[in-house]
C-alpha cells in the first residue's frame, strides 16, 4: 500500500504574525483627546523581528510625544503622551524579520469630552 505524502509547512518560513491587542479587535480603537494612552500588539514569528511604529507616514521614535516599549519577547507597545487628532490617519505596525515583512494598520478615534470631576 503507498504512503501517502502529507504537505506540512515549515513554521520557520513564516513571517511575523502582528495580533492587536484590544478588547475588541474589529471595532476603531477609541481615544480620548489630551490624554495618555497605550497601544499594545503582540508580533508572533521564528526569527525576533524589528517592529517599527508609523503615524500617518512618520516612523516614530522615543520622543518627548511618543514611548516605545518591548518586554523583549513578543509584546511591543506605543505609549502616547498626548493624545490628539493626529492619530485618526492611522497608526501602522511593521514587523520584518529574514521570514518577511508584516504590517498591521490600526484605526484610531479620537474624541473630546468633560471630565468626570466635580
Amino acid at each position: 500500500m503507498p504512503v501517502r505524502r502529507q504537505e506540512v509547512e515549515d513554521p520557520s518560513t513564516d513571517r511575523p504574525v502582528i495580533k492587536l491587542l484590544t478588547d475588541d479587535p474589529g471595532s476603531p480603537v477609541l481615544l480620548k483627546c489630551d490624554r495618555s494612552a497605550v497601544l499594545s500588539v503582540h508580533v508572533l514569528g521564528h526569527s525576533a523581528p524589528s517592529v517599527r511604529w508609523f503615524i500617518g507616514q512618520r516612523m516614530v521614535r522615543d520622543c518627548p510625544r511618543y514611548g516605545l516599549s518591548t518586554d523583549g519577547q513578543t509584546l511591543y507597545a506605543l505609549v502616547i503622551r498626548q493624545v490628539t487628532e493626529e492619530l485618526e490617519c492611522g497608526v501602522l505596525v511593521t514587523a520584518s524579520s529574514d521570514n518577511g515583512v508584516s504590517s498591521k494598520l490600526i484605526d484610531v478615534k479620537t474624541y473630546r469630552g468633560r471630565s468626570n470631576s466635580t
